[in-house]
């Protein structure tokens, strides 16, 4: 069953999304977009997914900067 929490859904595995929100895992609660989008270069993901996706990942564990 897929975790839904603040009405957000957790990502599916081995999605774009699901590697966004990898990135955010490993750097942490405080995850700054400029941090975020330095390992998303390296790994050559969407940057504007990486934008979109971290709003979603803060709401989804209630993190508020």
């Amino acid at each position: 069953m897929i975790d839904e929490r603040n009405g957000v859904r957790l990502r599916t595995p081995r999605t774009q999304g699901a590697l966004a929100w990898a990135i955010f895992d490993e750097i942490g609660p405080f995850t700054t977009i400029k941090q975020a989008l330095v390992i998303a270069r390296e790994r050559k993901l969407n940057e504007n997914n990486i934008r979109t996706e971290l709003c979603r990942w803060r709401k989804f564990y209630s993190v508020r900067i």
